[in-house]
């Protein structure tokens, strides 16, 4: 079973808690800002770093993962003027 959420434009997010690990993440920035995704295994945005995404100006980036497990929760930081990040859990 898998679950994916939406990480809205310049939030801070806790996307999931618990153990698991990350499947797929997208990643799309707008017409006028480039996109930063950085995701901590954790539920605050502090700790271990597990993946960072930086896609530029009407970009996006599509990331399958493979074995990026976490063992507290993840937690995702978006900065970017109308961003949107799509994060696949495991």
């Amino acid at each position: 079973m898998s679950k994916t959420t939406e990480v809205m434009p310049n939030t801070n997010s806790l996307v999931f808690t618990g153990i698991g690990s990350i499947a797929c993440i997208v990643l799309t920035s707008s017409a006028s800002s480039a996109s930063t995704l950085t995701i901590y295994d954790n539920t605050t945005s502090s700790g271990s770093v597990l993946v960072t995404l930086k896609a530029a100006v009407s970009a996006s980036v599509v990331a399958e993962i493979t074995n990026k497990e976490f063992g507290t929760g993840v937690y995702a930081v978006l900065a970017g003027a109308d961003s949107r990040a799509y994060i696949d859990i495991k």
